[in-house]
């Protein structure tokens, strides 16, 4: 999400900047729907697929989040934008993905909405009905500040998939801004908690396995390096220090970050010369290492800014000095 991107700080007017953000599933709408309770009987609140907020808007579940999420694949266009445009008071209304995302984002000032949708298979070929029905059937509100998004992922067979982005404003901000979204995503961390270990009944406390500790293979490594990109920057750095350069050069592979180290008599010693996670962030850089190995110094350092041959270069000279 383009909002969520640069260390998860929100640069919305309407939110003030943080740090932590919560993911939850199954966040429960503010307005109510007749065909989303047992029975379809009694009115009642439908859920989103995901819920992003603070800590303190996700303790508090009953207010919006500053964002929801949803998802679907093969869902009639006609199905997702119809009541879109019912009163905050209507009954009956369609819980469909759209229409959710959309009421709260009218009558219950939730800040941004999001959804993809996904056709394949035999339903191919509908992303650009439902492109039309949105510009067509969503509210202008909604569509000039951009606070409904929508990605449209349509596989045609025989044919190069389709991605689309509504409203064009939004469209147009992705475009520009992809390559620095992704990259972001992949120095964000993610705290995951888990339950306490049990007592067993010998009193005895049960250990968790201990996750990210310990060495690893570089095959290990490399499958834990998800961006193609990264990966293909990896392994051109560890060719000219394993393969040019494996006499002053050992190579250390943890869990998550890779080291490079120069050799003293044929042993790995511990004078660094460069060390990044499987992220492709730079940990640590030696202090013989100059920055004028990036290819811009001024953007945020990582292996894919590394510029091969003036690393070739610096590496020959650290190790034969």
């Amino acid at each position: 999400m383009t909002n969520l991107g640069d260390g998860a700080h929100l640069d919305s007017d309407q939110t003030p900047k943080v740090q932590t953000l919560a993911v939850q599933t199954e966040w429960h709408t503010q307005l109510k729907y007749l065909k989303s309770s047992k029975g379809g009987a009694k009115p009642s609140k439908g859920r989103f697929d995901i819920g992003i907020a603070t800590l303190d808007r996700a303790q508090a579940s009953q207010i919006p989040p500053f964002a929801a999420l949803e998802c679907g694949r093969g869902k009639p266009p006609e199905t997702l934008v119809k009541d879109i445009n019912a009163s905050e008071t209507a009954s009956n209304i369609n819980p469909s993905d759209i229409n959710k995302l959309a009421r709260d984002l009218l009558f219950a000032k939730m800040p941004f909405g999001y959804a993809i949708e996904v056709y394949d298979g035999r339903h191919a070929g509908q992303g650009e009905a439902l492109l039309k029905r949105l510009y067509d059937e969503v509210p202008a509100e909604l569509i000039e500040k951009t606070r409904l998004r929508v990605a449209i992922l349509d596989c045609k067979p025989s044919e190069a998939p389709s991605l689309k982005f509504f409203p064009e404003k939004w469209a147009t901000q992705v475009c520009a801004r992809f390559r620095q979204v992704v990259d972001s995503i992949h120095f964000l961390q993610c705290k995951i908690h888990t339950r306490p270990p049990q007592i067993l009944r010998t009193g005895a406390k049960s250990e968790a396995p201990r996750i990210g500790r310990g060495k690893v293979t570089r095959r290990e490594f490399e499958n834990q390096i998800s961006c193609g990109n990264v990966r293909d920057h990896f392994c051109k750095l560890i060719s000219i220090a394993e393969e040019e350069l494996s006499n002053w050069c050992g190579l250390s592979y943890g869990a998550s970050n890779c080291s490079i180290n120069v050799k003293v008599d044929g042993i790995v010693g511990r004078q660094r010369i460069l060390k990044f996670s499987s992220h492709g962030g730079i940990v640590e850089m030696g202090e013989r290492l100059s920055a004028d190995i990036f290819v811009k110094a001024e953007q945020q350092q990582t292996i894919t800014n590394i510029d091969l041959d003036r690393f070739r270069t610096a590496l020959k000279q650290i190790v034969t000095t």
